[in-house]
């Protein structure tokens, strides 16, 4: 079932103060928690956070959406870890590089394995009866193959995978987009979503949100879903990863069964912010953290936010 898109509260805060023995950590949870939530809820100026839910502001007269607690969230480290795909994409990936990505893969049973194309039938090998998905990228990292380039692409991944679980990561052509060729740019995406499907797998369109005015990643997200895609991803990871504001506007544009995977490198990921996304709808996360995302929200504080 997908997440609820409203905002979420923690039950950690309460009123406007941290409790007088909070960590470091829990004070940067605090200061997360709370720019989320003023993501997710813009328009209301303030917010007092109780453990039973989230309040406006009498004297403002602010409204909020009626709160849904952490405690719908699972947070074992089970769960977490089938939300999760890893990756070794980098171009100079040694084979014990991959050897490592398989072996932690296998170890916290993350839904999916990403490599580039050359490293993936071996994967698929190694991955043989664990049900890990193999990722095969498409047009990777720039989107600006020709359309019957990528189909050739996504229908190599179907015959080398030869009905294993698998799954596509298409890049849109961002171009075309901007240019406002929004047919082009439908046709596109939708042409590789037909080749996936046809091979069995499903078809996540990277939008390379960071790349987009917020008008243009609404309209990326409308049109690949329009193109049939099972989900819409926001980055390579070359430009980093997304703002939050941006991670909402996915959320609340995908329609009914399109899903939101956020992805992105470097500092963006931690397991607040992973969090997060989650809080706001997200239903996969793309990240080389996962495996400190899934010990920590599992963990320590995972038993703290509960």
């Amino acid at each position: 079932m997908r997440p609820s898109r409203r905002p979420l509260t923690t039950g950690l805060i309460h009123g406007t103060r941290m409790p007088a023995a909070a960590t470091r950590r829990d004070r940067g949870l605090h200061e997360y928690t709370t720019a989320v939530l003023r993501v997710a809820q813009p328009s209301t100026d303030r917010y007092i956070c109780r453990q039973n839910g989230i309040h406006d502001d009498a004297q403002r007269g602010a409204t909020m959406p009626q709160p849904i607690t952490l405690s719908q969230l699972d947070l074992s480290r089970e769960h977490l870890a089938s939300l999760m795909d890893f990756s070794v994409l980098n171009p100079d990936a040694s084979k014990a590089d991959i050897d490592r990505g398989i072996a932690i893969s296998k170890e916290y049973r993350f839904k999916g394995f990403h490599t580039n194309p050359g490293w993936a039938p071996y994967v698929a090998d190694q991955l043989e009866g664990t049900g890990i998905e193999t990722g095969w990228v498409v047009a990777f990292p720039f989107g600006c193959l020709s359309t019957a380039a990528k189909v050739a692409e996504a229908q190599e991944g179907a015959r080398v995978l030869n009905g294993r679980p698998w799954v596509i990561d298409m890049v849109a052509n961002h171009g075309k987009l901007k240019s406002g060729d929004y047919d082009d740019y439908r046709r596109d995406i939708a042409e590789v979503v037909k080749a996936a499907h046809d091979g069995g797998a499903e078809c996540k369109a990277i939008l390379e949100a960071q790349l987009l005015t917020d008008d243009e990643l609404r309209a990326a997200v409308e049109l690949a879903s329009e193109a049939g895609v099972d989900w819409v991803k926001s980055s390579t990871g070359r430009h980093g990863g997304p703002q939050f504001a941006q991670v909402k506007i996915m959320c609340d544009t995908a329609p009914e069964g399109v899903k939101v995977k956020i992805a992105g490198t470097g500092s963006f990921w931690t397991p607040m912010v992973a969090l997060g996304c989650l809080l706001l709808g997200v239903e996969r996360i793309g990240t080389r953290s996962a495996p400190w995302i899934c010990d920590e929200l599992s963990g320590d504080l995972g038993r703290l936010l509960k």
